[in-house]
């Protein structure tokens, strides 16, 4: 059994290693500034030493958590001390990811599929996270920390342990100051905690742990608040930012999902303006009934998505955009009207067997690893009304890999070869599966705002003919 742990705990450390190489390679091939979002949480964190030294005070921005920044100070020293700042950090945030992924990723299978992960799927989840996820490693950004937060703070609950549930209730707040959507997490958590632990003793004991690091976490956001913006709060005052105007960033972004089923951002050279929109001849209908200014409260907005019933069909594009990876790219600087086929159909076959590991396997699993289930497609629907960019949907693409290994390791798949029909069926279920995926894409590409000058020669021969 010694050798066994041994033998598993070298191979990750390997896979480790690779993944780490792997990114590094790929940032040397792709050097460049960090823009936009990036920019912005790299300069946040200079705030904290704009004094000449560590001044926690210094920072003071309504529409950014304090905690991404904090943990990038760090990089910052070093860039200060070596230059070249930007390739420093990228290294800095692949290091943290590497560990994590050597380390974290077989903890959490562990704990939710009550399985060991064998060297193999691990090296593929390597390979997945890397072919698909690879700048969304290496930027300052708070997508993939925020879902790393997200799945420990329920990983670390089974564990009848107070100090563990005091790191768990840190992440679980971690998770929402870094994506203030993911605050939908705590009914999930705190149903877990009341519903699964049954002894009242252990269920007082662990609302209380993970309540008391839920609070040490919060107090950071709770004083810069008090500080800056006169508020007891400890959210993110998004709403007292200059970019919102006072108003819901949410709600901004329902207003967005009306008009546009996609978005990205571009900084190359073949596109005319740095935003990507996606619409189609539905949204631009119902885009004339809408408020000019976009809608001043819920009610308004559920008001006029009750009275224009296509918007389902509008937001079912939005969820298979949100879930079609066609670039590893955050930030695009190739051409943006080529997509690599290959890497669709690779993103196809991987969700294809997430999808059906969920479905096969989802009812014999722990209350624990169904309630993060659940979790992850509310965040899903939470983001599909808004204005959708794939990296908003990593929580469920990533649960989506878990189940996906979990199928390949289960006797499940085993169980479907042995039945030749049954195999025969799903296999033409993948064919569909896949062709679909391949059309709706196609068709979300011909409603790119700014066509091709090929895309336009084909259209008008089309109309000629």
């Amino acid at each position: 059994m010694n050798f066994d742990l041994a033998y598993r705990k070298n191979h990750q450390l390997v896979n480790g290693i690779l993944f780490a190489f792997a990114l590094m390679v790929l940032v040397l091939n792709n050097r460049g500034q960090f823009c936009y979002d990036s920019r912005q949480y790299w300069e946040l964190a200079k705030q904290y030493g704009s004094a000449g030294h560590f001044d926690f005070l210094n920072f003071n921005d309504s529409l950014r958590g304090y905690l991404l920044p904090l943990l990038l100070y760090p990089a910052v020293k070093l860039g200060e001390l070596f230059s070249y700042e930007v390739l420093i950090c990228r290294f800095y945030l692949i290091g943290i990811f590497a560990l994590f992924y050597t380390f974290g990723i077989a903890l959490l299978f562990k704990v939710f599929f009550k399985s060991v992960l064998s060297p193999f799927l691990h090296a593929l989840l390597g390979v997945i996270l890397v072919v698909l996820w690879w700048e969304a490693f290496t930027l300052p950004l708070t997508d993939i920390a925020g879902v790393i937060f997200l799945f420990l703070s329920f990983a670390l609950l089974p564990k009848q342990n107070q100090w563990l549930h005091l790191l768990s209730g840190a992440c679980l707040y971690a998770t929402l100051n870094l994506r203030l959507i993911n605050i939908i997490a705590i009914p999930f958590f705190v149903f877990y905690i009341v519903l699964v632990i049954q002894a009242w003793k252990p269920k007082i004991k662990a609302l209380a742990f993970t309540f008391i690091g839920f609070i040490l976490l919060a107090t950071p956001q709770w004083v810069i608040n008090r500080a800056h913006f006169s508020t007891n709060s400890i959210l993110v005052q998004s709403d007292k930012s200059k970019f919102t105007e006072g108003k819901s960033l949410y709600l901004m972004q329902l207003s967005s999902g009306i008009r546009f089923q996609k978005y990205e951002t571009n900084i190359g050279t073949t596109y005319p303006k740095p935003g990507i929109f996606y619409t189609d001849e539905w949204a631009k209908e119902m885009g004339v009934g809408m408020p000019e200014k976009g809608f001043e409260g819920y009610g308004q907005y559920l008001h006029f998505v009750f009275g224009h019933p296509p918007v389902l069909f509008i937001y079912l594009k939005h969820l298979f955009n949100g879930l079609d990876i066609t670039t590893p790219r955050i930030f695009l600087t190739s051409d943006i009207y080529y997509r690599s086929s290959g890497l669709k159909f690779f993103n196809y076959s991987v969700l294809f067997l997430g999808v059906l590991g969920m479905i096969l396997n989802f009812r014999k699993l722990s209350i624990l690893t169904q309630t993060v289930t659940l979790l992850s497609l509310t965040l899903a629907l939470l983001v599909v009304p808004t204005l959708v960019e794939v990296r908003f949907f990593i929580p469920l693409h990533f649960f989506f890999y878990f189940y996906a290994l979990f199928l390949l390791q289960n006797s499940t798949l085993r169980l479907l070869k042995s039945n030749k029909k049954r195999l025969y069926i799903l296999a033409l279920i993948y064919i569909c599966f896949v062709s679909l995926c391949f059309y709706a894409s196609s068709n979300t590409m011909k409603q790119i705002e700014f066509k091709s000058t090929a895309a336009n020669i084909s259209e008008s021969v089309s109309s000629i003919l």
